[in-house]
């Protein structure tokens, strides 16, 4: 269930680990498969998961990307809009998770 953006949680219920403000304050929930763009228009990629205070997002072609809630600009539909151009998200120099995991004996 997706969150307004104009409404705010009001019970235990709805405060998911996914729901996040924007940058200006708007309450929105992050989604799996959301597509998630720079303030340019351009594709950066899609949400992969989502955890406070970031949502991890899948690229392709590049490692993925943790994305703080901060950097959200707007969220439309079923799209997340950065507050940079999609070309900036690498200098941000913001976290990655770990290229190989040793969750399954790798």
């Amino acid at each position: 269930m997706e969150i307004p953006l104009e409404g705010t949680p009001t019970t235990e219920d709805t405060v998911a680990h996914d729901v996040a403000k924007t940058r200006d304050g708007r309450v929105f929930q992050a989604a799996a498969g959301m597509e998630v763009l720079g303030a340019d228009g351009a594709r950066v990629g899609q949400v992969k998961a989502a955890r406070p205070p970031d949502i991890l997002v899948d690229r392709a072609l590049k490692r993925d990307v943790y994305v703080p809630f901060e950097a959200v600009q707007d969220v439309r539909e079923n799209q997340i809009i950065l507050t940079i151009p999609a070309d900036q998200v690498d200098s941000m120099n913001w976290p990655r998770p770990p290229l190989l995991s040793t969750e399954h004996g790798v």
